[in-house]
């Protein structure tokens, strides 16, 4: 396969998202990846792998919602094989080979790709090598979930009715509320991918976290937030606390 695009000092794309895929399921499924939340797609055996909600660091490295991660096909149902990339402020993506084993139908959770990934010049775009030891060259997944959504409150204002629905008493703790600040991503109106979309924030909007919900996904745990003068569910892999909050992404610096 030929390695395609203008080369240059090395800025990956990890992100975290966990998503369980059946062989006989075409269709879409989410994963985490170094931080990151994508959206894998798979067409017939052919994969690609896109950002859904890019962190902080990578936007930086001029990556977006929708940025193409890896283009690939799936041999023999139990091995994906294509072009991965990676990215620097200025200048073309920078693709190379990677593979790995993946065999969705036994419910595989995580799975690694891995390549000899392009090293720029320190400050340009020219790709000057190609390392199989640097974090680049292992790309790592976890499992969110399917794509799908339930009917949640679409107004996302009746909070009892939400905790029933989904069996998760949301507690304060010892540690919330408090102050916090998000990544950039939807607000569900449960703790959870397959809830409904009641809202969206931008990249450093502040929210107030104000309970746990005990939802886990990818290493870290789904809270209830105000926001907008709302009430909702965030993700807080894709948040940070003003204070330090276990199941959150980081304390905001």
């Amino acid at each position: 396969m030929t390695l395609t695009g203008s080369l240059s000092g090395l800025a990956i794309v990890f992100a975290a998202a966990v998503v369980v895929v059946s062989a006989a399921e075409a269709g879409e499924s989410t994963w985490t990846h170094n931080g990151s939340t994508m959206l894998m797609t798979d067409n017939g055996g052919s994969v690609t792998i896109t950002y859904l909600d890019p962190r902080a660091s990578i936007r930086n490295q001029g990556v977006r919602r929708g940025t193409l991660l890896f283009s690939g096909v799936m041999q023999k149902g139990e091995h994906l094989y294509g072009t991965a990339y990676v990215f620097r402020s200025g200048c073309q993506p920078a693709g190379y080979d990677v593979s790995g084993d993946f065999t969705p139908d036994i419910g595989q959770e995580r799975f690694e790709l891995v390549g000899a990934s392009p090293q720029r010049e320190r400050d340009g775009c020219e790709v000057v090598g190609y390392s199989g030891s640097s974090k680049s060259g292992a790309l790592e997944f976890s499992f969110v979930g399917s794509d799908g959504h339930s009917a949640g409150d679409p107004e996302g204002q009746n909070d009892d009715a939400d905790d029933r629905r989904t069996g998760n008493a949301s507690e304060a703790g010892p540690d919330l509320p408090v102050g916090g600040r998000s990544y950039g991503g939807k607000v569900r109106g449960g703790p959870g991918m397959d809830f409904e979309d009641i809202g969206s924030l931008q990249e450093g909007d502040r929210v107030r976290i104000l309970a746990h919900t005990g939802t886990d996904m990818g290493g870290y745990e789904w809270f209830k937030i105000r926001f907008q003068g709302r009430t909702g569910y965030h993700w807080g892999g894709i948040m940070c606390s003003d204070d330090p909050v276990n199941g959150m992404f980081q304390h905001c610096q």
